[in-house]
């Protein structure tokens, strides 16, 4: 009675910090959307292929939100005869999609400025392209930052990602302003290497995401702390002679194993 009890309020906790966090990422990505075609338009409007390769990877910020949206109410879901443990693996072909889709941008970004600047396709930008960068790096830190402490309070690994990518997102809007602003200056191509920089920082991101989701989809172990510690608790009952194996995997927020004692 009292185990059942203590799963209830766990299972309500859990659902209030999915709806938490369900509230964070809506409105994340209207917000995040609206500075993506900020940025995009303006970085058209005044030439700058920086603030238009930030303005994309803001995009991509936004459609990863979608689906970290969508994944979280997935999660809510009751497991049933069909999917017995849940729907948690969502989240982990959430992951391997936005970052198939972040590596193919990036590449093709670091691409188009490689050749702009062979080309010295580069001129004079209207500072006023800096000021929306500053401002859209400001703005995505502290989406980051709340992003951040919901995920880690509901342990939403998609979510968390996103928050990280929003901070690489707030240096790389910085370091875009900085580079119009410098490059007006001194009449050098810092636009088109910060678009560089953003596309390669991108891309790793994307690659190292593109691992880890692989690696929750077969369902790989590498926290042996964690599998010695879960020995030792079944060990420690006085009738238990030995525990042959203990199997765990993680899906989503929770660890699921089976022990043969």
């Amino acid at each position: 009675m009292v185990n059942t009890i203590e799963e209830s309020v766990m299972g309500r906790e859990h659902n209030i910090k999915f709806r938490k966090a369900r509230r964070v990422t809506q409105i994340s990505f209207l917000i995040v959307l609206i500075l993506s075609l900020v940025k995009i338009v303006v970085g058209y409007l005044f030439g700058s292929s920086g603030l238009i390769a930030d303005g994309l990877h803001s995009f991509l910020d936004s459609i990863m939100i979608l689906t970290v949206m969508i994944v979280v109410v997935y999660m809510t879901r009751e497991p049933s005869e069909r999917f017995p443990y849940g729907y948690y693996k969502a989240e982990d072909l959430a992951v391997l999609f936005i970052s198939i889709v972040f590596l193919v941008i990036s590449i093709d970004l670091v691409y188009n400025s490689v050749l702009a600047i062979k080309a010295r396709e580069y001129g004079v930008i209207d500072p006023l392209a800096a000021v929306v960068a500053f401002s859209s790096g400001a703005i995505s830190f502290s989406i980051g930052m709340i992003q951040e402490r919901v995920a880690r309070s509901a342990n939403i690994s998609s979510l968390l990602l996103n928050s990280r990518e929003m901070k690489y997102d707030s240096i790389a809007s910085s370091f875009v302003g900085v580079s119009i602003l410098l490059g007006n200056y001194f009449y050098i191509p810092l636009d088109k290497v910060a678009s560089i920089i953003l596309g390669l920082v991108v891309a790793w991101v994307a690659v190292m995401s593109l691992k880890n989701a692989i690696l929750g989809l077969l369902d790989a172990w590498n926290r042996p702390q964690i599998t010695e510690k879960i020995r030792g608790i079944i060990l420690s009952f006085p009738k238990v002679r030995d525990v042959k194996t203990v199997r765990l995997r993680k899906a989503g927020p929770l660890i699921f194993g089976d022990a043969i004692i």
